[in-house]
């Protein structure tokens, strides 16, 4: 029995080589799906596919020759980078982008005109490393600093810009206020220069005086000092102010509108002006006749000023150097109108046939001041008109020669008077025989 069976395998064994070739190509073309289906999977089942297609390929192997189309997708497989690197480069370039899309907005947000430049620059600089890009946020690039710096700088402009503007507005608010009041104003500046209030003649007798109370020498030497400073303090501010051209330059300490330095070069005007008041240095001393000539040099500075200030108003907004040296002379002309008149009534008033001082009227006043080549009168009128709201001409500004002139013959006046009471304060006051028939003193 155990012969018959062996009998019976025998005729089988011929057909074996097709069997073989019938599993050859099976195993090919299962190798072949096998390898699709890695591609297409995640790395896990194409590992695990692999792992169990590796004893049907050794097998194959074995039994017969690799195909050529097997070895070249083999090889394939083992060129192409794995699915983990891929997934880090995509998000390394997210991140890149995420950070180029950051500047962007940073550099649109400060919204300065030369953005364009600062782009130019934020693309074109070197990108972090790989690793530092994907593991921290990159830094500001320092591009960014000068756009933020110009920003600030921009904003601080603007608002010295508009603190100006507003500085402005209320300087021209209050320029007007104060041109307003200062043009209402009836009384003539010429008038009252001490600001005193006259209350009426003393009803008490007079007291008995002495010689040397009756003298004017101790009345005069103090008139003479008083001068005196004040000349010394124009003359100072003369000489340290320099002469500012421009009628919108800013009124300071230093600058100043009427240049008197040169003025020989002028000499063919003065027969123009003779009619301003000037001092006698070889006559007596008269201080009713001085009280009288220093009330003409208040009305022309005053009138000169009102006329540039409606200039200012107009054109400027603000007072002008001009208008500032004006108000500055009409001081002085004031406070030495005011010391003359203490000194006359210091001096006179116990006197028997005392006479207060007289203030010149704004009519006769104004006749006088028609003799200067600028229209003084037309022009007070109509910064007047403007001061109470009403329409009026066009202003204009002072004529120059005036200016020069009125200044200058001023000093000349404060100059020689000077001159005068250091002379009539060295009288002797003995006891002559004009002195006992006459108490009253010779000045005036």
């Amino acid at each position: 029995m155990h012969k018959q069976l062996i009998a019976l395998r025998a005729p089988a064994g011929p057909p074996q080589p097709r069997r073989n070739q019938h599993n050859k190509k099976r195993t090919t073309t299962v190798a072949q799906l096998l390898a699709s289906s890695s591609s297409s999977n995640n790395s896990k089942t194409g590992n695990t596919r692999k792992r169990r297609d590796t004893p049907t390929t050794t097998t194959t192997t074995a039994r017969g020759a690799r195909p050529q189309h097997q070895e070249q997708e083999q090889s394939a497989r083992r060129r192409r980078p794995p699915q983990s690197t891929q997934s880090a480069a995509k998000w390394r370039s997210l991140l890149m982008l995420a950070l180029i899309m950051a500047q962007l907005q940073e550099l649109l947000r400060s919204g300065n005109a030369g953005s364009g430049a600062g782009l130019a620059l934020a693309l074109a600089a070197p990108a972090a490393t790989a690793a530092a890009a994907a593991t921290a946020v990159a830094p500001p690039a320092p591009q960014t600093t000068p756009l933020i710096d110009s920003a600030a700088k921009l904003a601080a402009a603007r608002q010295t810009r508009r603190t100006r503007r507003m500085q402005k507005r209320h300087e021209s608010i209050s320029f007007k206020m104060s041109f307003q009041r200062e043009l209402r104003n009836t009384v003539p500046d010429w008038s009252n220069s001490c600001g005193g209030k006259w209350t009426g003649p003393d009803r008490s007798p007079p007291p008995v005086l002495t010689r040397r109370q009756r003298c004017l020498k101790k009345w005069l030497r103090t008139l003479r000092n008083k001068t005196r400073r004040e000349l010394v303090q124009l003359r100072d501010d003369n000489a340290l102010r320099h002469l500012e051209h421009s009628v919108k330059a800013q009124d300071t300490a230093v600058v100043q509108a009427i240049d008197i330095s040169k003025q020989d070069t002028w000499s063919l005007h003065n027969s123009q002006y003779d009619f301003l008041p000037r001092v006698n240095v070889s006559k007596q001393l008269s201080l009713r006749h001085a009280h009288h000539d220093l009330q003409f040099y208040v009305a022309a500075f005053s009138y000169l000023r009102h006329a540039q200030l409606h200039w200012d108003l107009d054109n400027l907004q603000k007072q002008s150097v001009l208008s500032a040296e004006l108000l500055r002379l009409r001081n002085s002309a004031r406070l030495v109108l005011c010391n003359f008149e203490e000194a006359y009534n210091s001096s006179r008033l116990h006197a028997p046939n005392h006479r207060p001082l007289r203030t010149v009227k704004r009519v006769p006043m104004e006749r006088k001041l028609r003799n200067l080549k600028t229209p003084l009168v037309e022009l007070h009128r109509r910064a007047v008109l403007a001061a109470h709201g009403q329409p009026t001409e066009r202003p204009r500004e002072p004529n120059s020669l005036d200016l020069r002139f009125v200044k200058y013959q001023y000093i000349q006046y404060l100059k020689h008077m000077t001159k005068l009471l250091a002379k009539q304060s060295k009288r002797n006051c003995k006891a002559t025989k004009a002195n006992k028939t006459n108490t009253q003193p010779p000045a005036g």
